[in-house]
């Protein structure tokens, strides 16, 4: 490595060299990845001359595209743990700043654009196919629309509680972290629900349902001023509290094992 990039401090040139190695190692998944999705659809169109992806308001494209990354959130410092790959990933020559950093920006940012875009370029190609084979074709799905960056904004979201998560458990991070998750939710429902009960409780009685960001009431006996507070609440709590928590946690559990692998 370069002597200019090897000084202390947080240097942009080595994270982009890690966020780099990253994607590389990664492609063999990913490419096994897009090939799961074309062939689904290679299938569907041989039996019915349809894209079943281009079939669904888009909504296969967008779910794919999550799951995908949020499953890469939960393997994304395997490395870490294991044993001579460990040994590898603390040999990296960048800080642990810099390789939480890479990592954030890989599932936060590059993949779910860069997989947004492969899935236009696929849906237009799957819509081409349909109109020559005389079907009605399924509209292109695009990324550029409110409700899709909607989804990538809770998409983001989870995918800095999954990064946490890998950092923090060794063995199954992904079923460990979504039970945290859950549990996270749960809980702020409740809390929620209970503040709102003891500050309106003189006006009757609610129902009140948490849907992450969401917090709905069930009556109109629930001042204006009540339910905006609660609104504003629960979306503090997951799109701040939750993001800025898992990104700090997250990072100290790495800057830890390396700490702890360096003094053995």
């Amino acid at each position: 490595m370069n002597a200019n990039i090897q000084g202390s401090g947080f240097s942009f040139e080595r994270a982009a060299l890690v966020l780099r190695n990253r994607i590389m190692e990664e492609a063999p998944s990913l490419g096994i990845g897009l090939a799961v999705v074309v062939g689904v659809n290679a299938l569907t169109f041989l039996a019915s001359r349809t894209f079943v992806f281009n079939h669904d308001n888009g909504a296969m494209w967008a779910f794919a595209i999550v799951i995908s990354g949020l499953l890469l959130c939960a393997q994304a410092f395997k490395a870490m743990h294991d044993g001579k790959a460990g040994t590898d990933w603390l040999l990296l020559p960048a800080s642990p700043l810099e390789k939480f950093t890479a990592a954030v920006l890989d599932y936060v940012i590059i993949f779910p654009v860069a997989a947004a875009l492969v899935a236009t370029g696929l849906s237009a190609l799957f819509h081409v196919i349909e109109q020559a084979a005389g079907k009605i074709p399924g509209p292109i799905w695009t990324f550029w629309n409110v409700e899709v960056l909607k989804a990538w904004a809770f998409y983001a979201v989870a995918a800095t509680v999954f990064i946490a998560g890998s950092a923090s458990f060794r063995k199954i991070p992904f079923l460990k972290t979504s039970a945290m998750a859950m549990a996270y939710i749960f809980v702020l429902g409740i809390l929620l629900t209970l503040g709102a009960w003891i500050v309106v409780r003189s006006h009757g009685n609610i129902d009140a349902g948490f849907h992450f960001e969401n917090f709905n009431f069930e009556t109109e006996d629930i001042p204006k001023s009540i339910e905006d507070i609660t609104l504003w609440v629960g979306r503090i709590a997951w799109f701040v509290v939750l993001p800025v928590f898992s990104l700090v946690y997250g990072y100290f559990r790495v800057f830890e094992k390396e700490a702890r692998d360096e003094v053995q």
